[in-house]
């Protein structure tokens, strides 16, 4: 034990690198020194999912939070902060109230940061009431200088439900925006690079909430370079709270599962000029917005306004809300608010990996004269199509022999060039048992591609 003691730095570092979280905490009981060598490692990324405990417990953050209030080094230690959950029906409940001491603790960190939500939060903090988890995770917010990623996942939502309820989350973005504002010298968000800031894409209760103001903010984050938020705009007249942002090191932006119109897209792309990876999810709640349809060759126009910088490029799209047409023409376009194709992408010179549906690239109308073979870029090295109309039951794989034929011409002349096809269907093993897709493979096995099947193509997002 005193030659560990005794390690170096270096190989000390390397012996718990090879040890789980639960063994260095074990490793840093054995003494005081071990603790304090232990500690950067234990520090370093917190995490809360909710594997293992009861649904709708509240996250274990107390004794975390406690930590990081009554020793300051302990939290400049932290770098990455996760709060997730691991399944979407369970969601981290309201927290238990605080101790006087922390709470004393924290009212003075809020006053000298001059946040001016600090009633609302400590009232939070002290009640355990529906605000509680924001509140600690705005809280933490200001008290982690170090931090560089922060990913607050489904269990972070803005919506009640009769199953669970979830409280607000005024708070945290209230906190990014102080420190952002006021160009605070402490807080996490001068230092992060990335964040992924969204609700629950299984729970479409929240469609409704225009949060776009609120998630502006991360555009002012100095050092962002991956960012992915749940962002709802409803075409709304919205205003850059400052100076409209440059940023040049931000290199990922996913628009998860968000109702963001296409000149609110066009406009982020503007002041992105270095974005190499860009997923955008439109989710249209047509139920309330019945008018929204989504215009291909405008979408590829927006996304042309970066065509030199793509090197990744998902789409995905749904239709919350809306009915199938009563009428059985499988190509009837009225009803599904998808016009045309995206048509020739020969401009975008340097994409890799393309993921969109098969609507999107031969269109969904009769008179889309689309092909792949002349229309995706010579650069491209994996191509993934989904199908994300197989909730209405239209599955092109099935019913299309244009498609069917259009995927397999590509295929046969992208030989040897084309390093990846990939099939995403949520019945993908299915159809392979009706021939369809088996065809694909014996074009990408004919041409030396690499073949493979998504069963369900939400899983990833």
């Amino acid at each position: 034990m005193n030659m560990l003691i005794n390690l170096p730095d270096e190989l000390l570092a390397v012996v718990l690198d090879a040890l789980d979280v639960r063994e260095v905490k074990q490793l840093s009981l054995v003494s005081g020194t071990f603790s304090a060598r232990c500690r950067p490692r234990l520090y370093h990324s917190v995490v809360f999912t909710s594997e293992g405990h009861h649904n709708q417990e509240p996250p274990p953050l107390h004794s975390f939070l406690r930590s990081v209030l009554f020793f300051p080094d302990r939290a400049s230690l932290v770098r990455k902060f996760i709060l997730v959950s691991d399944r979407p029906g369970n969601p981290w409940r309201d927290l238990d109230p605080l101790e006087p001491a922390e709470l004393a603790i924290a009212t003075q960190v809020l006053f000298d940061a001059g946040f001016n939500m600090t009633a609302k939060l400590l009232s939070a903090l002290e009640s355990g009431n529906s605000s509680s988890l924001d509140a600690a995770i705005a809280l933490l917010l200001l008290i982690l200088p170090n931090l560089r990623v922060i990913n607050l996942g489904v269990c972070f939502s803005p919506f009640r439900s009769s199953s669970f309820a979830v409280g607000s989350t005024i708070l945290t973005p209230a906190m990014f925006r102080h420190i952002i504002r006021e160009s605070s010298p402490v807080g996490g968000p001068q230092s992060l690079e990335t964040i992924q800031y969204y609700s629950d894409p299984d729970y479409p209760k929240d469609e409704d909430i225009p949060n776009f103001t609120d998630v502006l903010w991360l555009f002012y984050v100095p050092s962002i370079k991956n960012l992915a938020i749940r962002a709802v705009d409803h075409n709304l007249p919205f205003q850059w709270p400052l100076a409209a942002p440059f940023l040049p090191a931000l290199h990922t932006l996913n628009l998860q599962n968000s109702h963001v119109q296409l000149q609110t897209l066009e406009t982020l792309l503007s002041w992105l000029p270095h974005v190499r990876r860009l997923e955008y999810h439109c989710y249209f709640n047509c139920r309330k917005f019945p008018e929204y349809f989504l215009d291909c060759i405008h979408l590829r126009e927006v996304l042309e306004t970066r065509s030199d910088a793509l090197e990744e490029l998902v789409l995905s799209v749904r239709f919350y809300g809306r009915e199938a047409p009563s009428d059985t023409s499988f190509w009837d376009n009225i009803g599904y608010g998808i016009h045309g194709s995206l048509g020739d992408m020969n401009r975008f010179t340097n994409l890799k990996y393309l993921k969109a549906p098969v609507i999107l690239l031969l269109g969904w109308d009769s008179s889309t004269q689309a092909t792949l073979a002349g229309n995706l870029p010579a650069s491209l090295q994996e191509l993934c199509c989904t199908n994300d109309m197989s909730e209405y039951d239209l599955i092109p794989w099935n019913y299309d022999g244009h498609a069917h034929d259009q995927i397999r011409s590509f295929l046969f002349s992208r030989a040897g060039i084309l390093q990846k096809f990939i099939v995403g269907a949520e019945r993908g093993r299915r159809l392979w048992d009706r021939g369809v897709i088996q065809s694909l493979w014996k074009a990408c096995n004919h041409g030396g591609i690499a073949f493979d099947i998504i069963r369900d193509p939400w899983e990833e997002y």
